[in-house]
Formats: C-alpha cells, sequence, structure tokens
C-alpha cells in the first residue's frame, strides 16, 4: 500500500505543479496590487504635502 502507482504519483506531481504555480500566479498579482496601492498612496500623499506647503505659506 505504501508503493505508488505510476499514474498516481504523475498525478500527484501535477497536482503540486498545479498547486504552486497558483501560489505562484496569486504572489504575483498581490505584489502588482500592493505595488499600485502604494504608487497611489504616495502620489496623492505628495500632492497633499504640495497643497499644504503653497496655502500655508500663503498666509
Amino acid at each position: 500500500m505504501a508503493t505508488m502507482t505510476r499514474a498516481t504519483a504523475r498525478k500527484v506531481e501535477s497536482s503540486s505543479t498545479t498547486h504552486s504555480a497558483r501560489i505562484e500566479q496569486l504572489t504575483k498579482a498581490t505584489t502588482k496590487a500592493t505595488t499600485k496601492a502604494t504608487t497611489l498612496l504616495v502620489f496623492f500623499w505628495l500632492i497633499a504635502v504640495i497643497l499644504q506647503l503653497y496655502f500655508f505659506t500663503r498666509l
């Protein structure tokens, strides 16, 4: 019972490969989304700082 047939071994290998590919795909997507969100956050923060400097120096 401890020995696996070739078909079962291939299926297990294929399954783990698919799982790894899914994890890799999710990681890439998450990284992309995080980068995009961070870029937007920095962009709006920069606009806020510039506006504050502009209005406070006018006072």
